[in-house]
């Protein structure tokens, strides 16, 4: 019931893809899994809370998640704590008119890089998600879901024929 999810695969996928691109996307079915890290906190003071898992959900567009994002096969580090050139998020005119957040004065001859929010939930309270910092290292403990400045990179599986 995210609506992140929902504009993702409706007015995202509807906007973003032509019909022949459309036919080469797979659907993915995503697992919601529990916050992969209470069980580490649960002996500090840290505000941890347990997040349910919830049900597996077919997809087409999708949010990747830390395991992903340390997965040597798909080209990242193994190290959530490496600066990552192939993390990192160059920002598009577009995500700066949504009002994405890149921490420098806006040039447009210069490459800006933003933090961007995972599907992993983050580690320090249910309503955090983690993300990538600008520089490309995976901060698993979380930002705030409803932060704006956190730019969306959606990713999707395709058929290639």
């Amino acid at each position: 019931e995210c609506s992140l999810r929902k504009w993702l695969n409706e007015e995202f996928y509807e906007s973003a893809f032509d019909e022949s691109e459309k036919k080469m996307i797979k659907t993915y079915t995503i697992r919601n899994e529990e916050n992969p890290r209470m069980a580490y906190y649960m002996d500090t003071n840290e505000n941890v809370y347990e997040t349910d898992e919830g049900n597996p959900t077919e997809v087409k567009v999708f949010p990747l998640t830390v395991d992903e994002l340390l997965n040597t096969d798909y080209g990242f580090s193994a190290d959530a704590d490496a600066e990552d050139d192939n993390r990192k998020c160059l920002l598009t005119d577009y995500a700066l008119a949504q009002g994405t957040n890149f921490y420098e004065k806006y040039n447009k001859n210069i490459k800006h890089y933003s933090q961007w929010g995972l599907r992993t939930v983050g580690y320090l309270y249910q309503a955090a998600v983690a993300a990538v910092h600008k520089n490309g290292d995976v901060s698993k403990s979380g930002h705030g879901k409803a932060d704006i400045s956190l730019a969306i990179r959606p990713a999707i599986y395709v058929t290639i024929a």
